[in-house]
């Protein structure tokens, strides 16, 4: 049959109609090259923070996490902002990447998503994961030079890796990263 070649070529035509009129991430219209608004964050660029060792930053050098959590599950800690790839955005929600792997028997992350819909704190062990959504937030800062803030969030729940439910911790902290 002589129909299986226009048929490829009608798909070539309208994939490539299609990809024409899509715009690229960061703008309805494209006219910004695919680049994010300057009123929202951009994903960090760049290779690394000055020590020679490539890490971008891991380690603090570009800020970190304070938290405190109590109730049936207790833990608190400082934990350094995870270097150039830890903060990205995605649909317009700012993410923020803090762990320190310097123990692997014990490692242990905060991640922070950020949005005009609302705010996630999300802290996560090989103990324990709460996703923690319920929070009054402070943002101080999140733009293109990095962000800030702090929250407060009280009678969240957890999930166990063992199976226990937890549902009454409180959880406060604060944050700075700079890009």
């Amino acid at each position: 049959m002589r129909r299986r070649p226009i048929l490829w070529i009608l798909l070539l035509i309208t994939g490539l109609i299609l990809a024409a009129c899509t715009s690229p991430a960061g703008s309805p219209d494209g006219s910004d090259g695919g680049q994010p608004p300057t009123d929202e964050p951009a994903a960090s660029q760049g290779g690394g923070d000055g020590d020679g060792d490539g890490d971008g930053g891991f380690g603090g050098g570009n800020g970190s996490v304070d938290y405190s959590i109590s109730g049936s599950y207790s833990d608190s800690g400082t934990l350094p902002f995870a270097g150039n790839y830890a903060y990205f955005q995605q649909a317009g929600v700012t993410f923020l990447v803090f762990t320190d792997d310097s123990d692997a028997e014990e490692a242990n992350g905060v991640i922070l998503s950020i949005s005009d819909d609302g705010n996630v704190f999300q802290y996560v062990t090989d103990e324990i994961v709460i996703p923690a959504a319920d929070c009054e937030w402070n943002i101080t800062r999140n733009d293109a030079t990095g962000a800030a803030g702090s929250f407060n969030c009280n009678d969240q729940g957890g999930f166990g890796t063992d199976g226990q439910v937890y549902a009454d911790l409180d959880i406060s902290g604060d944050f700075e990263v700079g890009l």
